[in-house]
C-alpha cells in the first residue's frame, strides 16, 4: 500500500497556502530593499539622522604647469599651420 504525504488534495487550501507564502516573502523582501534604499551607500541616506561632514576642498592652478601646457599648445598650433601652409601631401596607399 503507498503511502502518500496527502492524502487528499484540496486546491483551495494548498492556493491559500501559495498565497500566503508569497505575500509573506514579498513583504519580507520588501522590508530588506526599503533597508538597504535608505542605507549611505546606494540610497543617499535620505532619512539618516546623522549627517556626514562635507569636505571642501579648493583647486589652485599650478603656473608652472600651466606655462608647460600652453606652452605646448602654441607649440602645436604652429606646426598646424606650418604644415598647412606647406600644402603637404599624405601619402595614400589607395591612389
Amino acid at each position: 500500500m503507498k503511502k502518500t504525504i496527502f492524502k487528499k488534495a484540496k486546491p483551495e487550501r494548498d492556493w491559500r497556502i501559495i498565497i500566503v507564502l508569497f505575500g509573506i516573502g514579498l513583504l519580507v523582501l520588501s522590508a530588506f530593499a526599503w533597508k538597504i534604499y535608505l542605507s549611505d551607500h546606494i540610497g543617499g541616506g535620505y532619512l539618516a539622522i546623522e549627517v556626514p561632514p562635507v569636505d571642501v576642498s579648493t583647486r589652485t592652478i599650478d603656473p608652472k604647469r600651466l606655462h608647460t601646457t600652453t606652452t605646448l599648445l602654441e607649440t602645436r598650433q604652429t606646426n598646424f599651420e606650418n604644415g598647412k601652409a606647406s600644402k603637404i601631401r599624405p601619402i595614400d596607399p589607395s591612389l
